[in-house]
């Protein structure tokens, strides 16, 4: 399941293979950090 985050013109996405609650957390979390540094990155949150 992938998670997108979007801060203003910025966006972070993130997935997990799983949908185990605290690997989505994990993953939403990224996405969040992603967008807010602006840089470019994909990461896959191993379960």
């Amino acid at each position: 399941m992938g998670i997108r985050s979007i801060a203003g013109e910025r966006t972070g996405f993130a997935y997990s293979n799983s949908f185990d609650y605290e690997d989505l957390s994990k993953a939403a979390a990224m996405a969040k950090s992603i967008a807010k540094q602006g840089t470019e990155e994909k990461k896959k949150i191993q379960s």
